[in-house]
């Protein structure tokens, strides 16, 4: 299933149409994808019309969509804005090439190395001639961020601004190695093909994971069935034994099957998931190349 924007993390003054894809502004607000960001990856947006200053760029789980200010205003979230300005909890971070309405602006995304990149109409990448995603060179650094797991996202400063988003198919060229977020992913998200396709890699991944409460335990089939209610699932995604950064990790309600959180693992493969007081919760990790979720081998610690 492609990528598109999250009908239920907008802001109320922006509207989705063709597809999810199109947001229309009647008023300061954010529109975010509805797949977090793993590994490498690309997308681009489009302004197709402008008006004040929009923004592209990204925001985690805890931004506020309802507090009426543009991205970057806060540390939840990055935004490059038309003024050329790339902003982050209300300062500028560096300035590089303005856009206007017609423009498209692509992004690459190293959530690994946690650094970003921005280009204008296919130019130079962060308005430099040796800036490049594939290289790790010249990115912007974004490790100050409150936190990782991020999502692709827009922003609009005033009425009538419209931004189309591409999530899988492009206009331009991803860099070598940076697919869309869809790609990264393996598809798309659903309790019951993730089940279905449980064990479908031969080399699997595993997940170690362990609540921040000491009264958890854990059972045969992967559930926690903590003392008190648990506030964050942590972890590290592994494979044969070695950390995994870049892999997308879904937190669940065992009873109701509801995906209640999600991160991408870091540098190191660790992960940290609110929980939201469930009490028996189960993760999950992805494993694109095979379009597997693996969460076998769960060892509590």
């Amino acid at each position: 299933m492609p990528t598109a924007f999250d009908t239920l993390n907008k802001s109320a003054t922006m509207a989705l149409s063709g597809g999810n894809l199109v947001a229309t502004s009647s008023g300061v607000g954010t529109a975010a994808a509805a797949r977090r960001i793993s590994g490498l990856t690309y997308c681009e947006f489009t302004i197709t019309t402008l008006t004040g200053t929009s923004g592209v760029g990204f925001v985690n789980v805890y931004y506020n969509m309802a507090g009426g200010v543009v991205m970057g205003t806060s540390n939840e979230g990055l935004s490059y804005r038309s003024s050329g300005v790339v902003a982050r909890n209300n300062a500028t971070i560096t300035t590089l090439a303005t856009y206007a309405q017609g423009d498209r602006v692509d992004m690459a995304i190293d959530v690994i190395n946690r650094r970003v990149w921005f280009r204008v109409n296919g130019g130079n990448w962060n308005n430099s001639p040796t800036a490049d995603p594939v290289t790790n060179a010249e990115g912007i650094d974004y490790t100050a961020l409150s936190a990782m797991n991020v999502a692709p996202a827009v922003t609009a400063s005033a009425t009538g601004t419209v931004i189309t988003a591409a999530f899988d198919s492009f206009a331009g060229t991803p860099p070598t190695g940076f697919q869309s977020i869809t790609a990264q992913q393996g598809g798309a998200i659903n309790g019951t093909q993730e089940k279905q396709q449980s064990y479908a890699t031969p080399t699997p991944s595993f997940l170690s994971a362990w609540l921040n409460d000491d009264g958890g335990w854990y059972g045969g089939n992967r559930v926690w069935a903590p003392a008190s209610p648990a506030t964050s699932v942590s972890g590290q995604v592994q494979e044969y034994g070695t950390p995994v950064p870049g892999k997308a990790v879904y937190l669940y309600d065992v009873h109701t099957g509801e995906k209640i959180g999600e991160d991408v693992s870091d540098g190191s493969g660790n992960f940290s998931i609110p929980a939201l007081g469930r009490t028996s919760v189960f993760a999950v990790a992805i494993d694109p190349p095979f379009n597997a979720i693996i969460y076998d081998q769960v060892v509590p610690v």
